[in-house]
């Protein structure tokens, strides 16, 4: 019953995800995928292949020496390679880790979307109705298609977005059943997304937040004892993935952008944490004395922790280059951005819904949804301010928080209205569904709008013939090829959002690609195509530089038709530079820089 009910959700995902994966923004062409970062990944993985060094930190191919380690840890790449095995397997493509690179979000989206359909029973809500409608709801979402699930971007956040929702259903069992076996599949669970990523300590912090709320206010008597036992498996399991990543007690340290000993360090400030709360249990019985010493035992804690790694009051980026961190991000990506409005106004309408609930709620069913509603509503709100203040990624969190109440109200109010035997009542209760459902795909609608029509890129707003032109990338790929052929592999400077293309098929070496521990090669990448002097800059460590005149992530370059990036493009004379290959109008340009 459960499938049949999600089966629609599933249908729909699937086709959503076809759409928006190879849609005219996505420039997906066979055997190659649509972005960036999947590249990279790519190009680890194989070089993983190949060499089998699973404890090999340096990435190859990039700068003049291999010195570039990345942040990145080996779960995804381990998944991806058995998907590289199962494609052989059962596949001829020339290029298996491409294919399952390509693939692999989509059998991903349908373990998120079968999980996610379970939410609404945080607040109660079993029926098959319920778990129909939240498939649906999140098959309309569009950040879970744009960030999550997105085909050609094999990448962590899908990963972290699953566990986030297996998470927070192992942590409602633990309320509502009492579930030892859940408490300690709580830890390891967190501690596999502490292993793929840091930016997991923002969910795990948020629901250790709802269970320091359930503590305070007394709400269940054997929270700290469940959460303490989750806390513990939680430094086991990021103990044990310390070990499997690196292997060797010398290869750790400290960073706080990837799984290392700060990890560790978390984890155990937890379990102190949760064991202090566990002792105070029966000697604090009122709310406000709890609270206060709940803030007191997280504020020494976490003095300690800042005494131990004083950066990281500055959080993962603490390292990273602030140019990258504030520049790249915003001028030199691609200018699109998915409005949250709608995802904030359905979060606001699920707390509504879940205050009202609680107040209309009597006896037993009242504590228990008091007790989801504190368990929950500070990953909501969290949730909600990230997408507001920080990364609009966010807001597919915060909708799937907001999911629980949102569609337990619904179906409290279809009861409500199923009582009524009024004609007017059999047509309301067919559009309160559709306007449900309406409200997410609206906010689908307008983001596909947004993503495919150039007018609302808030970059390309410069050169009106640019906004529906891209190079094309496979027809520069070939061209270095022959390149390769001619003159052997070579040091390449390009746009770094195109350079990891160049990386993974070609053999050549590319001088920076976009990621923050590559911060200062980008920065100096992106110094040499801004640079205005007459000559080509003498510091420039590449032997060809590749432009391209035309698409969204070019036209920073092309403000000033001064820069070389802009003459280069335009086919204007630059000393030091000679022309290689001109792949003709509105297409890649090959230059050799004279030594």
């Amino acid at each position: 019953m459960r499938f049949i009910a999600i089966l629609p959700g599933l249908i729909l995902t699937t086709h959503v995800w076809a759409r928006f994966s190879l849609g005219a923004g996505t420039v997906i062409a066979p055997g190659f995928i649509g972005n960036p970062d999947a590249y990279v990944r790519l190009e680890r993985i194989r070089q993983l292949m190949v060499d089998g060094g699973w404890f090999e930190r340096v990435f190859q191919r990039v700068g003049m020496d291999d010195q570039l380690i990345l942040h990145w840890t080996r779960p995804l790449d381990a998944l991806v390679i058995v998907a590289t095995w199962i494609a052989e397997s059962f596949t001829t493509s020339p290029d298996p880790l491409m294919l399952a690179g390509t693939v692999i979000s989509l059998p991903a989206a349908w373990i998120a979307l079968y999980l996610a359909s379970n939410l609404p029973s945080i607040a109660g809500e079993h029926r098959p109705m319920a778990l129909g409608l939240t498939a649906l709801f999140i098959s309309l979402l569009p950040y879970f298609y744009f960030v999550f699930i997105a085909q050609g971007w094999p990448d962590h956040h899908g990963l972290l977005l699953i566990l986030f929702i297996l998470a927070l259903l192992l942590g409602h069992n633990i309320l509502d059943q009492d579930s030892k076996r859940s408490a300690w599949g709580l830890g390891f669970v967190q501690a596999l997304a502490i292993w793929i990523s840091p930016e997991s300590l923002v969910s795990i912090g948020a629901l250790h937040i709802g269970f320091g709320l359930l503590w305070a206010m007394g709400l269940n008597k054997n929270v700290s004892r469940l959460v303490l036992r989750s806390t513990i498996a939680l430094a086991l399991g990021v103990f044990a993935a310390l070990w499997i990543e690196f292997g060797a007690i010398s290869k750790l340290d400290l960073a706080l952008d990837r799984l290392s000993l700060f990890s560790l360090a978390l984890s155990l400030v937890l379990v102190g944490i949760w064991t202090s709360l566990y002792f105070l249990e029966k000697k604090v019985l009122t709310p406000v004395i709890r609270i206060f010493a709940g803030l007191i035992t997280s504020a020494i804690a976490a003095a300690l922790l800042i005494a131990l790694v004083p950066q990281a009051v500055h959080g993962p980026m603490a390292h990273a280059d602030t140019w990258f961190v504030n520049v790249w991000t915003g001028v030199f990506s691609d200018g699109f951005t998915l409005g949250v409005s709608f995802g904030l106004i359905l979060c606001a309408l699920s707390i509504l819904i879940g205050v009202a609930m609680m107040i209309r709620s009597h006896g037993n069913n009242h504590v228990q949804l008091q007790a989801s509603l504190a368990y929950i509503t500070p990953s909501l709100v969290l949730f909600c301010l990230l997408s507001w203040a920080s990364s609009e990624r966010w807001i597919t969190y915060a909708q799937l928080c907001a999911i629980p109440y949102l569609f337990a109200g619904f179906a409290k109010l279809w009861d409500h209205m199923s009582q009524r035997k009024n004609r007017i009542w059999v047509l309301i209760r067919p559009l309160s569904l559709f306007t449900i459902l309406g409200l997410a795909s609206l906010n689908t609608v307008i983001a596909q709008v947004m993503y495919l029509n150039p007018k609302w890129n808030t970059t390309i707003d410069v050169y009106d013939k640019m906004k529906n032109m891209r190079c094309d990338i496979p027809k520069t790929v070939v061209q270095l090829h022959v390149l390769e052929q001619d003159y052997g592999p070579q040091v390449i400077l390009a746009h770094s959002n195109v350079t990891p293309t160049y990386l993974y098929h070609t053999n050549h070496r590319v001088l920076s690609v976009p990621i923050h521990p590559n911060a200062d090669a980008v920065h100096d990448s992106v110094s040499a195509l801004l640079s205005t002097e007459p000559d080509v800059p003498k510091d420039i460590a590449a032997d060809v530089i590749v432009v391209c005149p035309v698409g969204p992530e070019m036209i920073a370059y092309q403000r000033n038709q001064e820069t070389l990036h802009a003459r280069l493009s335009l086919g204007r004379s630059v000393p030091g530079m000679t022309l290689l290959y001109d792949l003709g109008a509105y297409e890649a340009k090959i230059y050799a820089i004279e030594k």
